[in-house]
């Protein structure tokens, strides 16, 4: 069993999505002076495109240098890992992914391919463990069950296989329920019922993909009744934002801000968080100019904002404008209860282009006293 390659960024939770665009751009996590902050994700979505045709020699080429771009994005190594898995190389395979989850913990997608590829080395203990705690983070993926079950099985613990593929059966049914219960409630077309229908079936990995897409289908439909409704504007553009739709999500973040106060329905909802929102997005498609438009807005709202400063102080240095990165991570760093290891380096980084290494060389020390004081 194979997990597809675009999975890494589309499976995971809307928590795991967001931070792959909050905390893994910034040029803090990367060692090399040169990094362009949206390049490593530019590079992994090109090696993704030709993983999906197979072309698992080409495609780790370009993971390749999106760990080059950014060595400390867990990303990088564990799409490199699938490759390398796929081109038989297993242990290298096995190496990428474990880098991937001593970079972050809470990375659980890694654990699937490296069950994967323990399957593969007949290490059949070992892949259930990893399956296990993939499973343990998405339980309702019927193919997971099917995976552990033949490990199970070619272990001799036939009534624990029995076990899986029951919950797998159980899994498959309560999808199949949830899809036509959201057909209904959204009043979803049926003539647009069996192409969803049939991709919800045909990739058993994708089946949070398609539930998603019926979401943003049925949403679609409501908003159209109800044009100023902020709470599924805000529902679809977190949608679009987590199937990697960073246009439809930005339009959607900017219908919300655009909907007068006193309409929009009543629903907890916070200008500064929409701002970052968009900001983010507009920064992962490398749209500088409007992310520090609204990083700035969120500054005018809240001075205080040290992540507004940080991301703000990025977008900057992406666009060569050192000096004033410089002036934001100063500031991000002033407003910071205990800064992190991430703004110091980020600051070396930008002194480094500013040609002080010596001021550059200071912060690096700090951003290490402050990774052991953690």
């Amino acid at each position: 069993m194979r997990l597809p390659s675009r999975l890494a960024s589309l499976v995971l939770s809307n928590a795991f999505a967001c931070a792959l665009v909050q905390s893994h751009s910034i040029p803090a996590l990367a060692a090399p002076a040169n990094l362009d902050p949206a390049a490593a994700m530019k590079e992994i979505d090109q090696g993704r495109n030709l993983a999906r045709a197979n072309k698992w020699q080409e495609a780790s080429k370009y993971f390749l240098k999106a760990i080059a771009h950014n060595p400390r994005l867990p990303e990088g190594h564990h799409e490199q890992g699938i490759a390398l898995m796929e081109l038989g190389h297993y242990q290298e395979a096995l190496s990428e992914c474990e880098q991937a989850l001593r970079l972050d913990a809470k990375y659980i997608v890694p654990y699937l391919t490296l069950g994967d590829t323990y399957m593969k080395l007949h290490q059949y203990n070992k892949a259930v463990d990893n399956y296990s705690t993939y499973i343990s983070g998405f339980p309702n993926l019927p193919a997971t069950y099917q995976a552990r079950a033949k490990a199970y099985e070619a272990m001799g613990k036939v009534d624990l296989a029995r076990i899986d593929h029951n919950r797998a059966k159980l899994a498959e049914r309560q999808l199949d329920q949830t899809a036509d219960r959201l057909f209904t409630e959204y009043g979803i077309a049926k003539e647009k019922q069996p192409a969803l229908r049939a991709k919800f079936k045909s990739d058993p990995f994708n089946k949070q993909l398609t539930m998603q897409q019926i979401h943003i289908e049925g949403l679609s439909i409501v908003l159209k009744k109800n044009p100023l409704s902020r709470k599924d504007y805000l529902r679809r553009a977190r949608l679009y934002r987590d199937t990697s739709q960073a246009e439809k999500s930005i339009a959607d973040f900017s219908k919300i801000i655009e909907i007068p106060p006193s309409k929009g329905g009543h629903i907890e909802w916070n200008l500064d968080q929409t701002l970052f929102d968009r900001a983010n997005l507009y920064f992962s498609i490398r749209d500088y100019a409007n992310a520090i438009a609204d990083y700035s807005k969120i500054i005018e709202l809240d001075d205080d904002s040290e992540d507004a400063y940080q991301k703000r102080g990025d977008c900057q240095f992406a666009l060569g404008q050192y000096q004033k990165a410089l002036d934001d991570y100063n500031l991000a760093i002033k407003h910071e209860l205990d800064p992190t290891a991430e703004s110091y380096r980020a600051r070396a980084n930008a002194y480094e282009k500013l040609g002080k290494p010596e001021l550059a060389a200071k912060d690096r020390k700090l951003a290490l006293k402050a990774e052991k004081e953690r």
